[in-house]
């Protein structure tokens, strides 16, 4: 069902792990608090308006270009694809934590 590939698409795993947010090739020191497939939130002092175009770093992973989606202390980022088109090694890294 939809419900449940929608629930799958969303899981997030939290990981409490450094992160860097790049925006207008500035980097920001974060702290990346949960992860999915297509998003992620993250606690930084950077503020963004919804929309504004950011990229997330994190160790081993490739950088992962998005979108704020809400923005705040603990902001929300949209990743620019559906969980069918994540990087391999994100998808990787969710369901190895999730299994843990």
């Amino acid at each position: 069902s939809s419900d449940a590939a929608n629930r799958r698409e969303d899981e997030r795993i939290s990981v409490n792990m450094p992160a860097t947010l790049i925006h207008n090739g500035n980097s920001q020191p974060a702290i990346c608090l949960d992860l999915s497939c297509v998003g992620a939130r993250v606690r930084s002092d950077l503020r963004l308006a919804p929309g504004t175009p950011v990229t997330l770093r994190l160790s081993g992973l490739p950088d992962l270009a998005g979108a704020i989606l809400r923005d705040g202390p603990e902001a929300s980022i949209r990743f620019g694809w559906d969980a069918a088109a994540a990087p391999p090694v994100l998808v990787e890294l969710i369901r190895g934590k999730r299994a843990a």
